[in-house]
């Protein structure tokens, strides 16, 4: 696996998270240390942590589960900070959206996207992680999953 040339940068999520998030982007921050979300990234790769009561894979399947195409892999065990976590990988299709405006009409691309979730507690606190890569660059990528995964720190 070739080493990434993604940036990161250490950021306290919430007194009870830390976590290397991509560095050099805009952070899209909501809520509070009691529930909220931190978002970073775009196109190929975006991180996020979502913390509060009602964060889990239920949620998300259900929320995900709403995209046309979306095709849910198998839930399965695994481990973030020390804690016993639940992993689940969804692929939502690629889609072209055409638009007519003011400013005139266009087409956009989206494409196929790969979305890695870990749910687990940290701090007592129900956290779900979501790393998402466009999935022709998943790959290439892959190393970033791990280290944004492999960087989460919690506390008690």
């Amino acid at each position: 696996m070739a080493p990434s040339s993604t940036k990161w940068q250490t950021r306290t999520v919430t007194p009870f998270l830390t976590a290397d998030i991509l560095a050099d982007v805009p952070l899209d921050v909501a809520g509070s240390a009691s529930a909220g979300s931190l978002i970073a990234g775009d196109t190929p790769v975006r991180v996020g942590l979502y913390w509060g009561a009602g964060q889990d894979l239920v949620r998300w399947r259900a929320n995900l589960g709403q995209l046309a195409g979306a095709r849910f892999g198998e839930e399965s065990g695994g481990n973030v900070c020390g804690q016993i976590a639940r992993r689940l990988e969804v692929t939502v299709p690629g889609h072209e959206a055409h638009y007519t405006g003011p400013a005139g009409s266009g087409a956009s691309h989206t494409p196929s996207e790969v979305i890695v979730l870990y749910a687990f507690h940290a701090g007592g606190t129900p956290v779900v992680a979501l790393y998402a890569v466009a999935a022709a660059e998943r790959a290439a990528h892959q190393g970033d999953e791990l280290a944004f995964l492999a960087s989460i720190k919690c506390q008690p």
